[in-house]
């Protein structure tokens, strides 16, 4: 009996073996990227994982070269998976093409943004002395 008992334990640990580093590798980007706080020199990105895990965020000037990235942020249970981050030191008025990557993987979703002007830079003494502008969606 008990070595039926030992060779069935035997055969079970490659299963679960197999299914541990199987569920660890299923992570995704479940919801997101979702953007806000927009200013003229930072942005606020949001996403959420399936499981717990770890993501940063790629981005650039061009498209074809996300040659910055921000640090990684956990996502955790207590938080139902979902973090954020603050992109700054961007450029006033600027698109940016940016793309949520899992920590270990290559692409993920992403889109593009534009910060917003800078008030300094749109101060006219005779029509805009407090540099402010109209904005739209």
């Amino acid at each position: 009996m008990i070595s039926r008992l030992r060779f069935a334990s035997l055969w079970l640990v490659p299963f679960a073996l197999n299914f541990a580093s199987a569920s660890a590798a299923e992570n995704s980007i479940s919801h997101g990227p979702m953007l806000g706080h927009v200013s003229d020199t930072s942005i606020r990105v949001w996403a959420r994982t399936a499981r717990p895990g770890k993501f940063v965020v790629q981005y650039g000037t061009q498209a074809e070269k996300l040659d910055q990235s921000s640090q990684p942020v956990a996502t955790v249970l207590e938080h139902d998976c979902a973090a954020s981050l603050e992109l700054t030191g961007l450029a006033p008025r600027t698109r940016y093409h940016y793309r949520v990557v899992l920590e270990g993987e290559q692409g993920g979703p992403g889109g593009s943004f534009r910060t917003l002007p800078s008030s300094e830079a749109l101060r006219d003494e005779k029509y805009t002395p407090r540099g402010l502008y109209n904005f739209r969606f």
